[in-house]
């Protein structure tokens, strides 16, 4: 028997969705509007619809003249599947174009559209079609010079009396009776337009009086003229074509302004009054406490209207709380009416307002959803429920059931005894009156308190708002927000939100991973399939994400789009219902971190770059300054004619790399491999070779140049992260001295190799190229100051173990500043003193490309050292002599490599006895502070030597030296000569134990200038032992000229295997 499991219902529920999508029908459309309405003659010329074609204007009128006989009406629907019929339309093989005959006067034109669901709306076009031209020349019928009459009789023209005097209002024309009524006068233009009361104000002739002379001349023309808006009220406008003529003339100031009303409303004042016989215009003035009318208009207090229709004015700009007084004047060309009486109007203090906010819908009673609402007032009011649910809104298409308080407070109504609910906040339940239809509700402003629905506050101010909100049944739409997260959280985290809850379906919709981000698929993030997510019922929010995958590269800022898509409403039975909505489809994730690399490395990497300029400064300031060259490469002297015998020793030290197995596979060389080669000095390319050049310049003065090469390795830890590498560096360089004075400028150019292991690994490489000015100063014989600065720029290279090649530029800034002294020096007894401070900074560019991204990063390293040492000399008897000497170092490393501090104290005690040759030298140091918690490290080293004849190079010569724990020399060098802290404080381990040293060698004479010594030596460390066998050559006398030739071979045996080469060394100076 199958057990039913949640996937068979999951399954079950897709199946009956995916059966029941075929059977859906689409809901017939009720448009039943137009989307354009075109009108042209016969001729084609295209005519203007008054007014301009609206969608929902259902009514236009046309003018056109007595020789358009026919019109073609044009009328496109906005919904392809409705129908345009349009009325006298004969043709019907082009629906909704019809040709139309005209006649003369008015010309009804009548277009219906009818809806998918059989909704229908009708459309009216009136055409005015001009009559045809009189018999006889109105122009020479109606010419005449008219007496304007000061009581504004109305004058008019009677063709059979010719003599220009007062008539009948009503008088004939070409057999037609006239009526003449108002004439409008503007004396801008000196113009009277006459227009006939035709059908709708459209005038089709008209008549211009013009002033001439002390009379007036009326000419009868063709002109229309509009006159629909300045027909008063009370004139009927469908009267029939070519019956009465509109004139008005006046010659008197306007009647004074009655029935003037004020309403006051919060920071202004509502004006009204009736229009009286003459206005042409109108002077609104108003005025508060000590103010005049008589200054309304200097003070900006007066308001002035030049259409006489225009009855009423908002004054706006009113202080709340004062009374003040209103008047109102009419105007026209002869002069200004007698002021109205004055009405008095306050505008209300700080009034009351209201907020209306939507709610979640609910289920109300029979199944029919409700919707909600809340009302929020700026005070709290007493109002009760049935006037809050019958009188307070205007609901249009529903029904308030339910007023409910939200917060609610008794207090004492003022002025009376009586207690009384007090509320600021209402709940309001409404009931469409269709499943799902919209319903309006809307409150009204500034109505009296005694008002049914009105609101007022406690102290009778008015509602000043009126608020309104639209409620409906909308489904909810889906958008998604942007989102951020740590690359070591391992989620981004995004939030789809529903714009409002669904009460009775899920909202289910897709979630996906896109292109168009910066990061890799794969390296920085794991893709997401599209699949579906659901939201419960009245849920509006979830949490849909991505996986990050971290790693140890700073790619800072990377992003990662997702995509929701199909968002749907579904019952309990995977029924699709309908789609929704997606206002916001796409969204971004934005990757932050802040990892190690290539940080950590650009630190060590900077500050070993660094150290090695300071070290170089520091021996140019010190380097004595005797004319002469001195000069080796690999460990070959070099002088003149020896250019073939130092290039053939280059090959052979090239070749013993090879031979010792470091050339890596397919020919290249292994340069992680030759960067981790033995730095004994003397056989490598870079550390093996230096020169120096000095040239005396006048009045004492040394020219200096010279070249070094370096060789260094890093290492360090931060957390998991676990760091290594190494540095060559060559330098060239410059210096003057003269004097106390000594400047100088170096050329460093550093590359450098590391790996690193954490979460991932990969490996590093870099180089940079700077410029490094320095200065020197002796303050006295005993005090010594320098400093140095620069700038270079390179590159950097990072290959991640998962990832692509990331090339980018480089950057380097470093400055660095000491003293050393020696504080007295008396007796025997001296003590010295020296201090320095290094910073450095490096930064590199950010890079973007499909190998991967890497952020724009900064690293900066800081470094305090000082030291102090003391020391004594006591001569015993037989010529045997004790150096006693003690020392005390401190250091502290800050910035974003290894940081820590730590002092150290150390003694040591030399003894020497020069007529037997022999010599003891005996070195303890112990670490007294470290900030690292329980750490310790002690070393203790013990030197023997033999040497009967210090004075010359004959002879035996032979050293013992065992160790045991840490670097035992002193203790202000154990802890300046470290590249950091690092070493001591971020293991927590003991140095490396048990080393031994022992060298034996024997000088004879060869010829009589030279002396030959054979040797041997053996040495032991935690990494291995070293075999040595060699012979030097130097002078027996070096007073002028000093030469040392050496050439050892050695063979080193390592944990991981064996090596062996031959390291040579030459020296010259003179």
């Amino acid at each position: 028997m199958h057990r039913v499991t949640t996937f068979h219902r999951i399954l079950l529920l897709a199946l009956a969705a995916l059966l029941a999508i075929p059977h859906a029908v689409m809901a017939q459309s009720g448009d039943a509007t137009l989307s354009a309405l075109a009108l042209t003659t016969g001729g084609g010329t295209s005519l203007t619809l008054s007014p301009t074609f609206s969608a929902n204007t259902m009514a236009y009128r046309v003018f056109v003249q007595n020789d358009t006989t026919s019109i073609v009406v044009t009328a496109t629907k906005n919904d392809d599947g409705a129908t345009v019929a349009i009325a006298g339309d004969t043709d019907t093989t082009t629906p909704g174009t019809a040709t139309l005959a005209l006649s003369e006067g008015v010309n009804t034109v009548t277009i219906t559209v009818t809806a998918e669901d059989n909704t229908t709306a009708t459309y009216t076009i009136k055409v005015a079609r001009a009559a045809g031209a009189p018999t006889a020349d109105p122009m020479a019928a109606f010419t005449a010079n008219l007496t304007v009459d000061l009581n504004g009789n109305l004058l008019g023209y009677n063709k059979t009396n010719g003599t220009g005097a007062l008539v009948p209002r009503s008088f004939e024309i070409l057999g037609n009776t006239y009526t003449l009524n108002r004439l409008e006068y503007d004396p801008v233009d000196k113009k009277l337009p006459l227009g006939f009361e035709g059908f709708e104000g459209l005038g089709l002739l008209s008549v211009i009086i013009a002033l001439s002379g002390s009379g007036v001349v009326v000419h009868f023309g063709d002109q229309v003229q509009d006159w629909r808006d300045s027909l008063p009220d009370q004139f009927d406008l469908d009267w029939t074509f070519g019956e009465v003529v509109l004139i008005k003339l006046f010659t008197n100031p306007p009647d004074q302004v009655t029935g003037v009303q004020v309403i006051p409303k919060h920071g202004q004042l509502e004006v009204t009054w009736e229009r009286p016989i003459g206005a042409r215009g109108y002077k609104v003035e108003w005025k508060s406490g000590v103010e005049t009318f008589a200054d309304a208009e200097t003070d900006g207090r007066q308001a002035i209207l030049e259409d006489d229709e225009d009855t009423s004015y908002t004054i706006t700009g009113v202080t709340n709380g004062t009374e003040y007084m209103v008047r109102v004047i009419a105007t026209n060309d002869t002069g200004d009416s007698t002021p109205s009486d004055i009405v008095k109007g306050t505008p209300p203090g700080t009034g009351l307002t209201a907020r209306l906010v939507e709610k979640n819908p609910v289920d109300g009673s029979g199944g029919r959803l409700h919707y909600v609402f809340d009302l929020k007032l700026s005070t709290a009011i007493s109002k009760s429920f049935k006037d809050m649910r019958d009188y307070v809104f205007t609901v249009t298409d529903g029904e308030i059931v339910k007023a409910q308080r939200i917060h609610k407070k008794r207090r004492r109504l003022p002025g009376t005894t009586k207690f009384a609910t007090f509320s600021n906040h209402w709940r309001m339940e409404v009931r469409p009156e269709t499943d799902d239809g919209e319903v309006i509700v809307a409150m009204t402003a500034n109505q009296a308190c005694n008002l049914d629905g009105a609101l007022c506050d406690p102290d009778g101010r008015l509602l000043l708002n009126a608020p309104s909100l639209t409620l409906n049944a909308s489904y909810p739409t889906l958008s998604i927000r942007d989102a951020t997260a740590n690359e070591d959280d391992g989620w981004l985290r995004f939030t789809v939100t529903a714009s409002r809850p669904s009460q009775r379906y899920y909202i289910v919709y897709d979630f996906e991973t896109i292109s168009g981000g910066t990061a890799i698929e794969g390296t920085d993030y794991l893709a997401r399939p599209k699949y579906s997510d659901w939201m419960d019922k009245r849920e509006v929010r979830q949490r849909p994400f991505v996986r990050i995958i971290d790693d140890t590269v700073n790619d800072n800022g990377e992003t990662v789009k997702v995509k929701i898509s199909n968002a749907r409403l579904m019952d309990g039975n995977g029924n699709t219902l309908r789609t929704l909505t997606i206002t916001r489809a796409e969204a971004t994730g934005t990757i932050a971190n802040s990892d190690p690399m290539p940080q950590a490395y650009m630190a060590r990497f900077g500050r070993t770059v660094a150290v090695r300029v300071v070290e170089q400064v520091k021996k140019r300031i010190a380097a004595p300054r005797d004319p002469g060259f001195e000069g080796r490469v690999a460990g070959w002297h070099l002088r003149r004619s020896l250019e073939r015998d130092i290039a053939q020793g280059f090959l052979n030290r090239l070749g013993g790399m090879a031979a010792g197995g470091h050339r890596a596979s397919g020919g290249n060389l292994d340069i992680a491999k030759l960067l981790r080669m033995a730095v004994g000095g003397r056989g490598d390319v870079l550390t093996g070779s230096a020169f120096t050049l000095n040239r005396e310049m006048r009045r004492g003065s040394v020219l200096s140049f010279w070249s070094n090469g370096s060789h260094s390795d890093f290492s360090g830890r931060e957390g998991t992260l676990s760091l290594n590498g190494a540095v060559r560096s060559l330098l060239f360089g410059f210096d003057y001295a003269k004097g106390s004075l000594m400047t100088g400028l170096t050329l460093a150019h550093s590359r450098g190799h590391g790996r690193y292991a954490d979460i991932d690994n990969g490996q590093l490489a870099s180089l940079v190229t700077g410029l490094y000015p320095w200065l020197g100063y002796r303050a006295t014989d005993r005090i010594t100051l320098w400093g140095v600065t620069g700038y270079g720029k390179g590159a950097l290279r990072l290959t991640p173990g998962a990832g692509g090649v990331l090339e980018t530029g480089l950057s380097m800034a470093m400055a660095a500043a000491g003293l050393r002294g020696e504080l007295t020096s008396v007796g025997g007894f001296g003590l010295a003193f020296k201090t320095d401070a290094l910073g450095v900074a490096m930064a590199n560019a950010d890079v973007a490309g499909p190998a991967g991204n890497l952020a724009a990063t900064r690293a900066l390293v800081t470094r305090l050292r000082a030291g102090l040492e003391a020391s004594r000399s006591y001569a015993l008897g037989g010529g045997m002599s004790l150096q006693p000497r003690l020392e005390v170092g401190l250091r502290h490393d800050g910035g974003d490599a290894e940081t820590g501090a730590g002092v150290d104290l150390a003694g040591s005690l030399i003894a020497l006895n020069p007529l037997s040759g022999l010599s003891a030298d005996m070195r303890v140091r112990t670490l007294l502070v470290h900030q690292a918690k329980g750490f310790q490290d002690k070393g203790v080293a013990i030197s023997f030597s033999y040497n009967p004849q210090p004075s010359t190079p004959l002879g035996f010569v032979a050293q013992v030296a065992p160790s045991w724990g840490g670097q035992a020399i002193s203790g202000a060098e154990a802890l300046w000569n470290r590249e950091t802290m690092e070493r001591f404080g971020a293991s927590g381990r003991h140095a490396p134990e048990g080393r031994f040293k022992a060298d034996l060698g024997y000088g004879l004479p060869v010829g009589r200038r030279f002396v030959g010594t054979p040797k041997i030596g053996f040495r032991t460390s935690e990494y291995g032992r070293d075999y040595q066998a060699g012979y030097g050559l130097e002078l027996l006398n070096r007073e002028r000229l000093h030469f040392e030739l050496d050439v050892d071979v050695q063979h080193r045996e390592l944990l991981n295997g064996a090596d062996y080469g031959v390291l040579a060394r030459g020296a010259l100076r003179w």
